[in-house]
C-alpha cells in the first residue's frame, strides 16, 4: 500500500496544476462523487482506481469549461460579433422596468428629454428657416410651405430617433417630445398670422392632419420604393409638389428635381452617415 500511495502521489514538476494533499483530495472526490468506502484490503485497489479515474474525469471538466485561448494577434480570420446594438434593438430590451419608469417621469428624465427635444427641433426650425430656400429655391414664403419645411426635417430626425441603437427607450421619449414642441410652435405661428383666438385650436388641428399626411407619405415613398430608385424620386417630387410648392402649376421642374435630390440626400445622411455616438 505504501508503494501504491508513492506512485499515485502528485508530481511536484507538473506545471498545469497546483500540488495538493493526494489524500484530502480523494477524499473530498469521494464525498462529492458518493464513492462508497471499505476497509477491506482487496477493495482498497479497486477505490484508489476508481478517484484516479474520477480525478481525470474532473480535470478534463476543468479543461472543457475554461475560456477559449484568445486569438493570436497576427490572426486574419474575420469574426462576426453580433449584439443587440447590431441588430438594432438598442438597450430598450435590456433596461428594467424601473430606469424606464425614471427616464419618463422623474425630474431628471423630464429635464433630459425637453432639451434634447428643444435642441433637436431648433436645429430643424433652423435649417427650415433658411433664407435660401425662399429666394434660391423659390418657395412661397407662407405659412404652408413654411410650415412644410419644418415637417419635413422634424420627419428627418424623427426617422434617426426611431433608428437609434443606443438607448431606443429614450429615443422614444425625445421623438414624442420633439413634436409636442412643434405642436407648440406651429400654435404660436398660427396666431402670429392674426386669426381669431377662438379658432387657433382648429387651425392647429388642421395643420396636425396636413403634417400626418406629410409625414405619411415620405414613409410611403422610402418603404414601398426601397428599390427603385426612379419611382421613389417620382413619388418624393409629387410629395414636395402637393406640400411645400402647395400645387403651384407654374413650379419648375428643376426645382423639384433639386428638392426631391435634397430629401433623398438628407435621409441617406442621417440614417447611414451619423454614428450612433
Amino acid at each position: 500500500l505504501d508503494a501504491l500511495r508513492r506512485s499515485t502521489a502528485p508530481n511536484p514538476r507538473s506545471a498545469s496544476y497546483a500540488t495538493v494533499n493526494a489524500n484530502a483530495y480523494a477524499a473530498a472526490n469521494a464525498s462529492r462523487f458518493h464513492i462508497p468506502s471499505t476497509n477491506a484490503d482487496h477493495d482498497t485497489l479497486t477505490q484508489h482506481r476508481s478517484i484516479i479515474n474520477t480525478q481525470q474525469n474532473l480535470q478534463r471538466r476543468l479543461l472543457s469549461s475554461s475560456p477559449p485561448p484568445s486569438p493570436s494577434p497576427n490572426s486574419h480570420s474575420e469574426t462576426t460579433i453580433t449584439t443587440n446594438l447590431t441588430e438594432g434593438d438598442g438597450d430598450n430590451d435590456n433596461k428594467s422596468i424601473f430606469s424606464k419608469l425614471w427616464d419618463k417621469y422623474s425630474f431628471e428624465g423630464q429635464k433630459k428629454r425637453i432639451v434634447l427635444g428643444e435642441r433637436l427641433f431648433r436645429s430643424a426650425q433652423y435649417r427650415a428657416s433658411d433664407p435660401r430656400w425662399f429666394q434660391e429655391a423659390r418657395i412661397p414664403y407662407e405659412f404652408r410651405p413654411r410650415h412644410a419645411l419644418i415637417t419635413m426635417h422634424v420627419w428627418f430626425l424623427h426617422k434617426r430617433l426611431l433608428a437609434d441603437r443606443v438607448d431606443s427607450h429614450l429615443a422614444l421619449l425625445v421623438q414624442e417630445e420633439l413634436f409636442d414642441i412643434l405642436w407648440n410652435d406651429t400654435r404660436s405661428r398660427i396666431r402670429a398670422e392674426g386669426v381669431n383666438e377662438l379658432t387657433v385650436n382648429k387651425h392647429l388641428k388642421d395643420a396636425q392632419q396636413l403634417t400626418f399626411l406629410h409625414c405619411t407619405h415620405y414613409d410611403h415613398a422610402f418603404q414601398e420604393f426601397a428599390n427603385d430608385d426612379k419611382k421613389r424620386f417620382e413619388e418624393i417630387a409629387g410629395i414636395i409638389w402637393t406640400y411645400v410648392l402647395n400645387q403651384d402649376e407654374e413650379a419648375y421642374n428643376d426645382q423639384v428635381k433639386r428638392l426631391a435630390t435634397y430629401i433623398e440626400y438628407q435621409y441617406v445622411n442621417l440614417l447611414h452617415g451619423v454614428p450612433d455616438s
